[in-house]
């Protein structure tokens, strides 16, 4: 646990994280949208990895997991 390792309360951690805009929150997007922006990636970096596709997807403005 952060707060336990901080030592910090979870209350005083989560009023930090928030007050700093620190939270993760992932796009919502359908399946085949995903597809479609990873068949798009790949057509223009067939050579990239994951890391790389996580990059780009960002970039868009996606957060995903």
């Amino acid at each position: 646990d952060l707060a336990r390792i901080l030592q910090v309360s979870h209350t005083t951690l989560w009023k930090f994280i928030h007050q700093h805009g620190l939270e993760k929150h992932f796009t919502v997007i359908s399946d085949a949208d995903l597809d479609q922006l990873v068949r798009t990636f790949k057509e223009s970096k067939p050579e990239s990895g994951f890391r790389y596709l996580v990059g780009f997807l960002r970039r868009q403005g996606f957060r995903v997991q």
